[in-house]
């Protein structure tokens, strides 16, 4: 399905099933679905990300860790919205027939799918091998947003050298710079809209993350400066601390006079379903992930590997170990029972992967939400791959 008139800017593209599926592995209830979609429609949200659209994978996940068009077609979806999926280059560039194969075992034609635009999560060092993905998702008929992975804190020349690389493709008509550590400020949002533009002819886009508290004020600095598409979660529902809460960034606009929006259309799911998914997942920003930004460390891997002491194994003591250690001597994490799935014998005590039992993982779902739902470890802390982890 393609839209029938450009959307107006900044455009609000809601990815709260996709964002907030890492905390309850994409697995919504159903009338909550159909209630959060009513409510973007009413409230005049014009784009929704309604999740990933995953190769099979090998443990349990939700519908919307694949969103396949079956699935999308048995949903009530608003009318004149236009509905986006999400795929990781990382899992195409990884299929055994090569990343096209892969995109043509995921899509049909644009044609006759509910699905009009297709965003490709590519990290720094996977963009030389991903032209051919967007141009095949571009022959199938879909619009093409590519979005920059772990953008913050790249210097301006990476920057633009990265922008500049996606426009050679002539693929891609959005794209958008990620702050996946919730490290950025505005300032920072301002040079790096500045650098992107120097490689970018396009519309750029933000996606941001609340560790530190500046969700919404990057977002809104960033429309200052001209970014056209803004994403946004239901009451910030997100991986690690969340995102900017859509009903945030839609006050906000209406406050600026843009009337194409209600946000109050949008509080009853608030104050109801995802205040209980709150409750019951605890997104949002705390200590543990305002650390994190400062030091540069994923927001999934913060809590865990200070929680559970992987950073005292380490010789040297930066502060964050030491702040781990005060936190963790200040915090009582409740014993994990979950089996422990690894290569090697079972440990006594589940934890982050160390060199000799590379590749396993611990799924207790109780422990995980006593740890604010974080996840997994971090590359930078913990010798083991960080993606062997639930997320």
């Amino acid at each position: 399905m393609t839209t029938a008139e450009p959307l107006a800017k900044p455009v609000v593209l809601d990815c709260t099933l996709r964002d907030g599926g890492y905390y309850n592995a994409w697995d919504f209830d159903r009338p909550v679905v159909e209630r959060y979609l009513a409510a973007a429609s009413e409230a005049g949200v014009p784009v929704i990300e309604i999740g990933f659209r995953s190769m099979p994978q090998e443990q349990f996940l939700g519908a919307y860790a694949y969103s396949s068009d079956a699935v999308l077609e048995d949903l009530p979806l608003p009318a004149g919205a236009e509905i986006v999926v999400m795929v990781n280059a990382s899992e195409l560039l990884a299929h055994d027939g090569g990343p096209v194969a892969a995109v043509d075992m995921l899509f049909r034609s644009a044609e006759v799918s509910p699905v009009s635009r297709v965003r490709l999560a590519a990290h720094f060092d996977e963009l030389a091998a991903c032209g051919d993905i967007a141009r095949r998702l571009k022959d199938l008929g879909y619009g093409v947003a590519v979005n920059l992975m772990q953008a913050t804190g790249r210097s301006d020349d990476a920057l633009a050298e990265a922008a500049a690389q996606v426009a050679d493709w002539d693929a891609a008509d959005v794209l958008y710079f990620a702050d996946s550590l919730g490290t950025m400020t505005p300032d920072d949002t301002r040079r790096m809209v500045a650098a992107l533009r120097r490689g970018w002819p396009g519309d750029l886009g933000i996606h941001t993350h609340d560790n530190r508290g500046q969700a919404l004020a990057n977002s809104l600095a960033a429309i200052d400066e001209g970014v056209a598409w803004v994403d946004s979660t239901v009451l910030g529902m997100g991986r690690g601390a969340g995102n900017t809460p859509t009903e945030y960034l839609l006050l906000e606009l209406a406050r600026r006079g843009d009337n194409r929006f209600r946000p109050d259309a949008l509080f009853s799911v608030v104050a109801g379903d995802f205040a209980g998914l709150r409750e019951q997942y605890r997104w949002g920003c705390n200590l543990f992930y305002y650390l994190s930004a400062m030091e540069g460390v994923h927001p999934l891997t913060c809590s865990r590997c200070w929680l559970t002491n992987a950073m005292d194994r380490r010789t040297s003591s930066p502060p964050s170990a030491r702040w781990a250690k005060a936190m963790g001597d200040a915090i009582a994490v409740p014993a994990c029972t979950a089996p422990w799935r690894a290569p090697t014998p079972r440990p006594t005590a589940p934890g982050p992967p160390t060199a000799g039992r590379a590749g396993g993982r611990c799924c207790c779902w109780q422990r995980r939400r006593a740890l604010n739902a974080t996840a997994t470890p971090s590359r930078a802390t913990c010798s083991g791959p960080a993606r062997s982890w639930c997320a």
